[in-house]
């Protein structure tokens, strides 16, 4: 019996198919072949099923060879350097055979950055609230987090008018851990011209040579507006 796996090493998230080949080897059918699969994670049994085999079977001389696959998707989060180890057992006719395949799971760092405006659209005067939302999404701790924030109107730079609330220089996101949020807020200044708009652009960077991006766009509002004032020289 043969086992072999798609890869030696896997990603987080990624599938692992294994491939079972069993041949008889000798002169005579092997009657009441059966197939044992031990798929273990450290000490940890895991369930693995082998696709095509449900019963006890029969392998011919002529027929040779029967194959067999299973599939396993890493789970999200696994740890670094985690082995998954597969034995799988062919026995019939009294004889046996065995074979082990392992797979290593990587490290496999990444981040993501998503950046919400409260409106697509605003006028003179309102405010925009802008959140931003950076989350771990790899299984290893991200170190040095730094975030760009760049806010722009048409080709005029911002920047120095928008400040992330609660970010005052690099972080640390742990794996599994709660993702970090920050905000910032502009007014629209009150002469703004109507289909101006004000794009702002965060990029999270990481340490572990890692980065994301996302942009938000707000378009100001055709907003009329008019006052009058009617006084007299005396009220009486």
């Amino acid at each position: 019996v043969e086992k072999t796996a798609n890869k030696t090493t896997a990603n987080p998230g990624e599938e692992i198919t294994y491939t079972i080949t069993v041949t008889n080897i000798g002169n005579v059918d092997l009657t009441g072949v059966t197939l044992e699969d031990v798929f273990t994670k450290g000490e940890e049994k895991l369930p693995l099923t082998l696709k095509g085999y449900d019963e006890p079977f029969t392998l011919t001389v002529e027929e040779k060879t029967k194959t067999f696959t299973a599939t396993y998707v890493v789970p999200d989060k696994t740890a670094p350097g985690t082995v998954y180890k597969n034995v799988i057992t062919a026995t019939g006719n009294g004889k046996s055979d065995s074979d082990e395949v392992t797979v290593k799971v990587n490290e496999a760092p990444g981040i993501d950055v998503e950046k919400t405006a409260d409106k697509t659209t605003a006028n003179p005067g309102e405010t925009i609230t802008y959140t931003i939302t950076v989350t771990n999404t790899g299984n290893v701790d991200l170190t040095d987090v730094t975030l760009t924030d760049v806010f722009s109107q048409g080709d005029q730079d911002l920047t120095d008018e928008l400040t992330l609330e609660g970010y005052d220089g690099p972080f640390t996101l742990a794996v599994g851990g709660e993702p970090k949020t920050f905000t910032a807020s502009y007014v629209v200044p009150a002469t703004t011209v109507p289909g101006t708009v004000y794009k702002n652009v965060i990029t999270a960077t990481t340490e572990n040579c890692v980065s994301d991006l996302e942009q938000v766009t707000v378009k100001v509002n055709i907003a009329p507006g008019i006052d009058v004032e009617k006084t007299a020289d005396k009220q009486t």
